[in-house]
């Protein structure tokens, strides 16, 4: 698969287009110290399908994380999907990220990529999903846009999985106000917990966890504890955060997505804040995430 490189400031990327839109490696080199991983970097082949590399970043669409017992409910139907091997009986993180992507347009400090979906296989509605990657000082910014090219109404969502490198017990910083309760099989079960939104540190110890926030204000600060910190910003339209930390692994996901794991679902049953969208013809869905990267002692 072919790679790409920008590069933008203290900042330097590789992309690879034709495995699900992925940022394979960021690298922060400002000159006053060694440089540093952002993200965790791909080595090796990637892993092909049903599976997908650990490593770098990739957009989530048409929907993030669970659909329990792949089963949609949208309208008054119920739409039936391939279960994911990896999360059985449920789908998981949508398939475009599995899927080769395109090379709209590459600059020194930026490139575009695209996915047009047809409406056949995973996902029964025709979408065109797009992100554009910039560089600049010490900022990434990924907008993207996702667009409704079916003749029929359709659920929305997207987000972005970025793993980033870590030592020791990362303690993030953030305000949201739920915390959404889920099954041991990581499907949000409709009930949330009150928080008081006051940005105090979650820490993220080594046993793993994953855990579904809502009514997210958009910002997250953490230090890596690998000589980085960053500070991650996202759109309202991404109005929740996934924090994931597998057990015995030095990375954490800090994932800013558009919905709670399987919201579709639970907005059919009327629960409230899922953050789930619904999408006439030929509109379209769009967000910007960024992150900001600073060196620490």
């Amino acid at each position: 698969m072919k790679t790409h490189r920008i590069a933008g400031g203290a900042l330097a990327a590789t992309l690879m287009p034709e495995l699900g839109g992925r940022i394979v490696a960021l690298r922060f080199d400002d000159g006053a110290g060694p440089p540093r991983d952002v993200l965790v970097p791909l080595t090796g082949e990637p892993t092909l399908p049903p599976g997908w590399p650990k490593a770098g970043a990739y957009p989530l669409a048409p929907y993030s994380n669970r659909i329990a017992d792949a089963r949609l409910s949208f309208r008054g139907q119920t739409h039936v999907l391939p279960p994911h091997p990896m999360a059985m009986p449920h789908t998981v993180h949508g398939h475009a990220h599995r899927m080769p992507w395109k090379l709209l347009d590459l600059a020194a400090d930026g490139a575009t990529m695209a996915f047009e979906h047809d409406g056949s296989g995973e996902w029964p509605w025709r979408f065109m999903v797009e992100q554009r990657i910039t560089l600049s000082g010490t900022c990434l910014k990924v907008a993207f846009t996702f667009a409704n090219r079916d003749a029929r109404p359709s659920p929305a969502g997207f987000g972005w999985h970025p793993y980033f490198p870590t030592k020791g017990t990362p303690r993030l910083a953030f305000k949201a106000g739920a915390l959404w309760d889920q099954t041991p099989e990581n499907v949000a079960t409709g009930k949330t917990e009150r928080r008081q939104p006051d940005n105090a540190p979650v820490d993220l110890g080594p046993e793993g966890t994953t855990l579904y926030f809502g009514e997210w204000s958009g910002t997250c600060a953490f230090d890596t504890g690998s000589g980085l910190s960053v500070s991650l910003k996202a759109d309202p339209v991404l109005s929740h955060l996934v924090l994931h930390r597998p057990a015995g692994i030095d990375y954490i996901c800090v994932e800013p997505v558009s919905h709670v794991a399987d919201g579709f679902n639970l907005a059919a049953r009327g629960v409230a804040g899922t953050g789930t969208r619904n999408l006439d013809p030929g509109d379209s869905l769009s967000g910007t995430v960024s992150i900001d990267v600073a060196r620490t002692a």
